[in-house]
């Protein structure tokens, strides 16, 4: 059964169970008021205290002729209402309630027996003969009054005094009840409706956007990663067709990430099975000419093995990024950090490499630190990226004479900033951004088809590992600029 059927059965039978027994209790309620009520009436069945009082005022006869009005005030005096009928029976005049109106009714049947008193036996026309009934716990006198050529039927009738519950009117009490059943199956069945228009759109509600999260899934199931849930609703399920539209936005960047990922891995396995080919290449053609007496002088043997030796430190050398890249991202790279005066550092940095550097290059070193520059550093994997800075000016920058500087600087707020940059042709500013991510190839940063796109990548990720970030600018040639944290001579 689905959600939506559960929802509107529950709801339905809860109120539907609800309503029947309140209506139960209702019925139980008015059966009890009614037995109650009726046996209140034959308990206390008693004429009215102002009975003879009245009856004497009939008998007299007041002389009111005609005058009905007056003859209701006199009797409203005792508590006595008034109901005249003309000799066909016809009401001419009465003030009287349902019930006494029942009663006078009822006088031509009852039986003898129910008269507690009366005066009977007198002939003469003069003389007025008032009959006493007691029907339903109404007091009513009867009397014939003759008025000119015209005899009137007189009745006179009093309720119970007694102003409670118990004496509402029985035919009241009767309407009451058909009443109250007949609202009480308007309102059940008005509930009902309410309750299943309610219902309704409860699991609508509801199912909405179950139904848009069921559509989302089988879209990103189908590989469609572009549309998100809309869910205007601020309620309960809003944070889930966020959550939801968050795990799908990390789902398609990490999807594009990794296609973007496999998709430079490939160029570069490519581009690295290139580079090992051509100094391997190199190798076996000098040793193949080793071998078949080609070099046939000692100094020609000698120049052989150089070159195959150079070449084969390529390979190791390009080997070696690989390797240490694997340890990067396996996190097994170990950092030995130490306190180290950075402008000693560095100083010593350019003095070793001068003997390295090209005739048409140079390396300088310019540092204007006021105070001590100490940062704590792992001097290895620090002159690793100085070493990949100065590699990728030899490959990339194609400027004569080559200019490369590091420059140091203590900023205000005790940070230390260190800029390499050299004074070739730069970088496209769209490129810039691009240029520390991995397997970026150099060819399209620069101009050369050369490198492996993991030199500046890697010089980023020991740069962070120190506590620091890493930028790149165009200022007449390209800068790198590193800043570090350092206060009072800690990183």
């Amino acid at each position: 059964m689905t959600i939506k059927k559960k929802i509107f059965i529950t709801n339905t039978v809860m109120i539907l169970a609800a309503l029947l027994v309140l209506l139960g209790v209702g019925s139980l309620l008015l059966t009890i008021f009614q037995h109650t009520f009726l046996t209140h009436q034959s308990e206390n069945a008693e004429l009215s205290a102002h009975t003879t009082q009245v009856q004497q005022m009939l008998e007299e006869n007041p002389g009111y002729g005609e005058d009905w009005q007056q003859w209701a005030d006199a009797l409203d005096s005792y508590d006595f209402r008034l109901a005249v009928r003309d000799q066909d029976g016809e009401t001419v005049y009465s003030n009287l309630s349902q019930t006494e109106t029942e009663s006078v009714d009822s006088i031509g049947e009852q039986d003898d027996s129910d008269t507690e008193s009366g005066h009977h036996g007198h002939d003469h026309a003069s003389v007025i003969t008032v009959s006493t009934f007691f029907i339903n716990s109404v007091t009513v006198l009867s009397a014939r009054f003759p008025v000119d050529d015209t005899t009137y039927q007189i009745y006179a009738a009093s309720s119970a005094d007694e102003e409670s519950l118990f004496s509402t009117d029985r035919r009241v009490f009767q309407l009451f009840l058909l009443l109250f059943i007949t609202i009480g199956a308007f309102v059940i069945l008005a509930i009902l409706l309410a309750s299943r228009m309610f219902t309704k759109k409860l699991v609508r509600q509801i199912m909405e956007p179950v139904d848009q999260l069921a559509a989302a899934a089988s879209r990103i199931e189908s590989g469609d990663l572009t549309q998100p849930v809309v869910y205007p609703r601020d309620d309960e399920f809003r944070n889930v067709c966020d959550s939801f539209n968050q795990m799908q936005r990390h789902l398609k960047e990490g999807m594009e990430q990794n296609a973007a990922y496999e998709k430079a891995r490939t160029e570069m396995i490519s581009g690295i099975s290139h580079d090992l080919r051509t100094p391997l290449t190199s190798v076996k053609g000098y040793i193949k000419g080793l071998q078949d007496g080609v070099a046939n002088t000692e100094e020609k043997r000698r120049q052989y093995l150089d070159i195959a030796y150079s070449c084969a430190c390529d390979m190791e050398g390009l080997l070696a990024k690989l390797f240490y890249y694997s340890k990067l991202e396996t996190g097994n790279m170990p950092f030995y950090k130490q306190k180290t005066d950075m402008g000693e550092y560095l100083g010593r940095y350019v003095e070793g490499k001068k003997d390295l550097i090209a005739e048409k290059s140079c390396l300088e070193f310019q540092s204007i630190c006021q105070g001590d520059c100490f940062l704590d550093i792992d001097q290895e994997q620090m002159k690793r990226v100085f070493d990949n800075f100065v590699e990728n000016s030899f490959k990339y920058a194609h400027a004569e004479p080559l200019i490369m500087k590091i420059m140091l600087e203590k900023e205000q707020d005790d940070s230390l900033t260190i800029v390499f940059c050299d004074n070739g042709v730069g970088v496209p500013p769209a490129k810039l951004s691009h240029l520390f991510e991995q397997f970026y190839r150099g060819d399209e940063a620069r101009s050369d088809g050369e490198g492996s796109g993991l030199g500046l990548y890697v010089c980023q990720y020991i740069v962070k590992a120190h506590g620091g970030t890493i930028r790149a600018e165009n200022q007449g040639g390209l800068h790198l600029i590193m800043n570090f944290r350092n206060k009072k001579g800690e990183v």
